[in-house]
C-alpha cells in the first residue's frame, strides 16, 4: 500500500474564514493524493498541541504561527505551511490573504456608489486589521476623500464592556458627516457599527451604509439590517497550501504567496 503523508491541520473550525482554508484543503486532496490528517475542532488562535514540536510527521499547515513556533517549526525540519495573518512573513513558506486589497476592494465598492464621507472601524493592536484600514484609507483618499477611523480592543478577556463600547462607538459615529460609507475590519466589527447606528436611530443605509469582511453568513444574517461583506479567497488559500505542502514534502522550496 502507498505511503500516505501524515499531516497535521492546525487551523481553527470556529470561523468561516478558517472553515473555508479546510475546505480548500480538502479540494486539492480530493484532485490529487490524500493524506493521514490530523484535525481537530479550533478557537481562532488556539495554540497548537504540545505534542506537535516533537511530531516525526511529514507536513504541517498552521494558522496560529508565532514567531516564536516559527523558530520551533525551523528547528524541528518537518516542513511547515505558514497561514498566519497577525505577524506576517516569519521565515516560513507562507500563504495568506493581501489585507490592503481587501481594504481595497470594500473602499471601490463604496465608491462605486457616489459616497464622500468614508470611516473605517478596526480593532486596535490586529496587524490584519490595520492593514485592511490603510487599503481602504488610501483607496478612499486617492479618490479625493477623507476617511476617519476609531478602534477598539478585540473581543476576549481583556475587551471593553460591552454597552460601553458600543455608547462609544456610537458617539464616534454620531460626529460623522452623513451619508457616510463605513467599512467594518470584518464581519464582527461591521455588526457592532449597525448595532451602534441603531442605538443612536441613525438609518441604514440611507444614513449610514456599512459593509464587513470574511462573509459570516451567521453574523450577516444576524445584523438588523442584514450586512454587506467582502468574500476572501479562504478556499483558495486553502488549496493552494496544500499544494504547495505537497511541493514541500517532495523536497522542493517555495515563496510566499499573497490571496486578496
Amino acid at each position: 500500500m502507498a505511503h500516505r503523508p501524515h499531516v497535521a491541520l492546525i487551523v481553527e473550525t470556529s470561523v468561516t474564514y478558517g472553515r473555508r482554508i479546510l475546505r480548500g484543503i480538502s479540494n486539492y486532496l480530493r484532485a490529487h493524493r490524500q493524506w493521514s490528517v490530523f484535525l481537530e475542532q479550533r478557537e481562532l488562535g488556539a495554540a497548537p498541541p504540545k505534542w506537535l514540536l516533537n511530531w516525526r510527521g511529514d507536513g504541517i499547515i498552521c494558522r496560529p504561527t508565532t514567531p516564536r513556533l516559527a523558530a520551533a517549526f525551523r528547528v524541528s525540519r518537518v516542513p511547515v505551511v505558514d497561514l498566519n495573518d497577525a505577524h506576517g512573513y516569519l521565515g516560513l513558506p507562507h500563504i495568506g490573504s493581501d489585507m490592503r486589497a481587501i481594504g481595497r476592494m470594500g473602499a471601490e465598492h463604496l465608491l462605486e456608489r457616489g459616497f464622500r464621507s468614508f470611516a473605517f472601524c478596526g480593532f486596535a493592536g490586529q496587524r490584519w486589521s490595520a492593514l485592511r484600514r490603510d487599503g481602504f484609507v488610501q483607496t478612499v483618499q486617492r479618490a479625493g476623500c477623507a476617511c476617519a477611523s476609531y478602534d477598539s480592543k478585540w473581543p476576549g478577556l481583556h475587551a471593553p464592556e460591552w454597552d460601553k463600547d458600543q455608547s462609544q462607538t456610537a458617539a464616534w459615529i454620531a460626529t460623522l458627516p452623513k451619508p457616510l460609507a463605513l467599512m467594518g475590519c470584518n464581519d464582527l466589527r461591521g455588526q457592532h457599527v449597525l448595532d451602534a447606528c441603531r442605538r443612536i436611530d441613525l438609518a441604514v443605509p440611507e444614513e449610514v451604509a456599512v459593509i464587513g469582511v470574511d462573509d459570516e453568513q451567521l453574523l450577516c444574517e444576524l445584523a438588523d439590517p442584514p450586512l454587506s461583506t467582502v468574500v476572501p479567497a479562504s478556499e483558495q488559500i486553502g488549496y493552494e497550501a496544500a499544494e504547495l505542502l505537497d511541493r514541500l514534502m517532495s523536497g522542493r522550496r517555495q515563496r510566499a504567496r499573497q490571496r486578496t
